[in-house]
């Protein structure tokens, strides 16, 4: 079950318990039901085109159906082949992959930014599309929705990284210590008794 509430002026809050996270969607943006049917997402939205641009701006939030690992592709193609751009983005204290793919839409340069986000118990990819004219405005919405993201994720953070380190090497310094104990106590020559 998902939820969507208008937040102050018309930003948009998303609170997804199938998904679990919520993410709030920036003033100027409206769900376009009609396109996440068309795009086959859980959510899109759309802002019309202003006086510069000929095709509106797009979000889309889309479950992956599955968690994913800490990989980073070396390559990624448009369904028509065409090479995407490599990119790197901070979620919380985590940098996740981004690929820029191009796009032909009615005879204009466009791109996509799609940003794959580790949630449990299913990451969710982020679309922010435009113009390729807009290409630095598209990378701030992308940041801006990614530092309002919320959810839990299946990576662990460089702490809790160290954290299981460091319980890993004491269990064994401690197992260590146990077995030199162990081993020190039996090989002792213990004194042939008094007569």
């Amino acid at each position: 079950m998902s939820f969507a509430w208008h937040l102050g002026a018309a930003e948009t809050l998303i609170s997804d318990s199938k998904l679990h996270f919520s993410i709030t969607i920036p003033n100027g943006f409206e769900a376009a039901t009609d396109a996440s049917k068309t795009m086959k997402c859980d959510y899109a939205f759309t802002r019309p085109p202003r006086s510069n641009e000929k095709l509106p701006t797009g979000i889309a939030i889309l479950g992956l159906s599955g968690t994913i690992g800490r990989n980073i592709p070396s390559q990624v193609k448009t369904p028509t082949g065409d090479p995407c751009e490599i990119q790197q983005y901070s979620w919380h204290t985590m940098d996740i992959t981004a690929a820029a793919c191009p796009e032909t839409v009615h005879g204009i340069q466009c791109v996509n930014l799609n940003a794959v986000v580790p949630l449990a118990p299913q990451a969710i990819r982020l679309t922010v599309f435009g113009e390729v004219s807009n290409r630095p405005e598209l990378e701030g919405i992308l940041r801006s929705i990614l530092s309002t993201l919320e959810g839990r994720s299946n990576w662990l953070t460089a702490e809790e990284r160290y954290d299981r380190l460091a319980s890993l090497l004491g269990a064994l310094f401690g197992g260590g210590l146990v077995a030199w104990y162990y081993l020190r106590k039996k090989n002792k020559k213990v004194p042939p008794a008094p007569i």
